[in-house]
């Protein structure tokens, strides 16, 4: 007994990993910015880069502004993205530009700083743990409140006139775990444009290494280049986000697997172990007239923990063939191994039984 309650421990090191957490793992909302009162934005251009896994969409977002005045400025603050995003790059007038977090000490020194910014969500607070700014989800609904703290700028000396910020970045896809196979969705908020001095419009331009007729918008597209690449032409703001969704095929025999059902892998695996087991204590008799027969007692403890192991592990063969997509979210389904008892029980009556009736029907030897 002792020996397969090590088989067990060791089968279950092998799989306890498994976890209960949301199967919801979200990604950022795309570029937040809010505009200086003192620019007017004429046009936005976003362009999307998707490569084939959905992993790390490169978002590159260039903005056309007018300023009516000269000298050092700040023309936009944006929520800063280190806490999801990656290589964040501005440039202006094509000369790179550095980002600085706002420091909380310009709550104090600098009282009247935001009544530069237009955003009709922007409050003035004052202490820089208080909110100041609220975004909103694809629904319209509150989705995240932001602190000074949370802010990014940066500052240039522009002449009056016409000007070019880029930015660049590598966006983070939510991804959704409910269904065997991820469900990834890409988010980029279109709200800030709400608040522009004048709408001039907003251009998406989507390049994909996925075939974009496996890609789900949430806009319908204004022209097709390619089966690689679409654009986006929005000029009329009804909606807070553009959103792209991409749900992986499953692959056939994945699919059949999981038709077939874990369940019942496991009861085939265990028809074929048991078929085994009794092959093998029909030789056992063959030799021996004993009572008792060892071979089937360390069947009866040794193959329901194989049944057990095989239905955990078949969860983890399926995801091996949907390859990167594969969700992996099972919960604990190690659990299943509170069975081991009921099972030993089970098992062991049903062999014994196959046991006594192979040693009444012994062939008498020559």
């Amino acid at each position: 007994m002792k020996y397969a309650a090590c088989l067990s421990f060791l089968l279950l090191t092998s799989f306890a990993w498994a976890n209960m957490t949301s199967p919801v793992q979200e990604g950022d909302r795309g570029l937040k910015s809010i505009t200086s009162k003192e620019i007017d934005i004429i046009d936005e251009q976003i362009n999307i880069s998707i490569s084939r896994a959905f992993q790390g969409p490169q978002i590159e977002v260039t903005y056309k502004i007018f300023t009516p005045k000269s000298g050092k400025q700040i023309p936009l603050l944006f929520v800063a993205l280190g806490g999801y995003s990656t290589q964040f790059t501005i440039t202006c007038n094509e000369q790179r530009v550095e980002s600085q977090q706002i420091p909380s000490s310009w709550v104090n020194d600098n009282p009247d700083f935001l009544n530069g910014f237009s955003e009709a969500w922007l409050f003035t607070k004052s202490d820089p743990q208080d909110e100041i700014f609220v975004d909103y989800d694809s629904t319209g609904n509150e989705y995240q409140k932001y602190q000074l703290y949370e802010l990014s700028y940066f500052e240039v000396d522009l002449d009056s006139g016409y000007h070019e910020i880029k930015i660049e970045y590598g966006a983070v896809a939510t991804e959704d775990r409910s269904d065997p196979v991820k469900k990834y969705e890409l988010y980029y908020s279109l709200s800030p444009a709400l608040y522009w001095k004048s709408f001039g419009g907003v251009t998406i331009n989507v390049k994909s290494e996925i075939s974009t007729d496996s890609l789900s918008f949430n806009i319908p597209f204004t022209e097709k280049v390619n089966n690689h690449e679409l654009v986006f032409r929005i000029d009329t703001l009804n909606r807070n986000f553009f959103n792209v969704s991409y749900h992986p095929p499953l692959p056939k025999f994945a699919a059949k697997l999981l038709a077939f059902g874990n369940v019942n892998l496991a009861l085939l695996a265990g028809i074929l172990l048991a078929i085994a087991h009794v092959l093998w204590n029909r030789n056992y008799r063959k030799k021996s007239t004993r009572k008792f027969s060892n071979v089937v007692l360390i069947g009866s403890f040794i193959i329901p923990i194989l049944i057990l192991w095989i239905y955990v592990q078949s969860f983890n063969w399926i995801d091996l063939l949907i390859g990167r997509h594969a969700s992996a979210y099972h919960g604990y389904t190690f659990i299943s191994f509170i069975f081991y008892p009921i099972l030993v029980l089970l098992y062991g009556s049903l062999i014994w039984l196959v046991d006594r009736f192979q040693r009444k029907n012994k062939p008498v030897s020559e």
